[in-house]
């Protein structure tokens, strides 16, 4: 309410939020699923009118920024909606990786539904990033053991914002709708000077060369998501009594 009383519009909204361990929220659902991925559903339907509104460059509304993961690679392919109603329920196992695999899907189903109308959404892995993602861990671990080895691995946060300010500032090809942070052994020209990848290697997208930003296949179902982002759209919306 209070973002209506003070803008028209929204040019860029990024759906970052995120947890990596679970439970049951105060709402019924699975906590993981809900914190990484219903409230953004819930905050992006909600503000969607300010985003059509929006004016950005090349006669773009407004561009939605979903953070998904590596760990998508190793979701279980949802398809039904019996599958997604599954996911969303306390305790679900997997639901880590269901999480990232849905923002990837949510972009699919915003661009379909919403792209004509000027709606640009893409999702984005951020990298194994050195981050408050990590504040589960007790601080003991997390200072001397964990927390040592996490520096010298992992991407620091500044690195870790690469694709999240790519994904805003960048004007990409219509079929391009995940950026991750490292360099990949298989390659082909993006056509705008960039790195970019068809061939998903979830080795390296863990803890690969870092280059900034690379267009990249996410590891998708064999119809390209369609039906299961679908199903995901209407379990949300149904959940949500939207």
């Amino acid at each position: 309410s209070t973002f209506k009383e003070k803008y028209s519009s929204l040019n860029v909204l990024v759906n970052n939020a995120g947890i990596n361990t679970s439970g049951k929220s105060t709402d019924g659902f699975d906590l993981c699923f809900q914190t990484n991925f219903l409230g953004h559903y819930l905050l992006t339907r909600l503000l969607m009118p300010f985003l059509l509104r929006a004016k950005n460059t090349n006669s773009e509304a407004g561009k939605i920024i979903n953070l998904s993961s590596v760990m998508h690679h190793f979701a279980t392919f949802r398809q039904t909606k019996k599958d997604w109603a599954d996911a969303i329920k306390p305790d679900c196992p997997n639901t880590y990786s269901d999480s990232k695999l849905a923002a990837i899907l949510f972009s699919i189903q915003l661009n379909r539904r919403y792209g004509k109308c000027g709606i640009r959404a893409l999702s984005v892995n951020p990298g194994a990033v050195n981050s408050d993602i990590w504040r589960s861990i007790p601080n003991f671990l997390r200072k001397y053991v964990i927390g040592p080895i996490f520096r010298l691995l992992y991407l620091n946060c500044d690195q870790g914002s690469y694709t999240t300010v790519a994904a805003v500032l960048g004007d990409f090809s219509d079929d391009t709708i995940y950026l991750q942070p490292y360099w990949l052994p298989s390659s082909r020209n993006a056509g705008d000077g960039s790195n970019a990848y068809n061939c998903p290697f979830p080795p390296f997208e863990m803890l690969g060369p870092f280059c900034g930003y690379a267009v990249t296949q996410p590891r998708l179902p064999s119809d390209g998501g369609l039906e299961s982002s679908q199903s995901l759209w209407t379990v949300c919306e149904e959940a949500l009594g939207l």
